[in-house]
């Protein structure tokens, strides 16, 4: 979809728009994954997503790497699983890009409004990200293993507010998860909880 900038329209008040990336600015594979994690360590998906919450917090915080993950999820756990020698993570994780969304992204830069990604990430991912050039349109990144915050942190949002020299009221947070979206909002942000790049853009033009 080829988003004309002139069709951004009535955007004066508003100096910035925020991308979350899983499931915004790529298509979410997170049920590839984990499905992949959960068999290799011999447990269901869902066990393996509750049971890894502590170390995930830690890791998507960069407080450890993927090596201390793992042996700290297998000794909590007592998985009966050797530390994996390659990156689990990365192996069935796929960043297609929503080339729709993208198009939107470009169509506000050309009408001068900036544009950020905060991100609830991981190394693995990100590295993932940048070498597939998903972030390449955005000049401001705030990850969240890179600045020890994680969504729906209000810090995250301060952070990625402070680097693109706005108020809250003068930005825009789209991200596919509510709680999010409404953090966002309760700091003064617009926020959209986004559906696609149809509803994307219609709501923005409203904006």
């Amino acid at each position: 979809m080829d988003i004309q900038p002139e069709k951004l329209i009535n955007m004066t008040q508003i100096k910035a728009v925020i991308f979350d990336v899983g499931g915004v600015l790529h298509y979410n594979s997170a049920d590839l994954f984990f499905d992949d994690i959960a068999s290799e360590m011999g447990i269901s998906n869902d066990d393996f997503k509750k049971l890894c919450k502590p170390q995930l917090y830690l890791f998507g915080t960069g407080k450890i790497d993927e090596p201390e993950f793992w042996r700290q999820f297998i000794n909590a756990n007592k998985i009966d699983r050797p530390i994996p020698s390659s990156s689990l993570w990365s192996r069935k994780f796929e960043n297609k890009k929503d080339e729709s969304v993208l198009d939107i992204v470009r169509g506000l830069k050309a009408k001068d409004i900036s544009v950020a990604v905060c991100s609830n990430t991981i190394e693995p991912h990100a590295k993932l990200n940048r070498d597939a050039g998903v972030y390449d349109l955005f000049p401001i990144v705030v990850l969240s293993h890179e600045v020890g915050y994680q969504k729906p942190d209000p810090k995250i949002f301060e952070i990625t507010l402070d680097k693109l020299g706005v108020k809250p009221d003068e930005a825009v947070f789209v991200d596919d998860g509510k709680n999010n979206v409404l953090a966002a909002e309760k700091l003064g942000m617009k926020g959209i909880i986004f559906e696609n790049a149809k509803q994307l853009e219609e709501t923005l033009q409203k904006f």
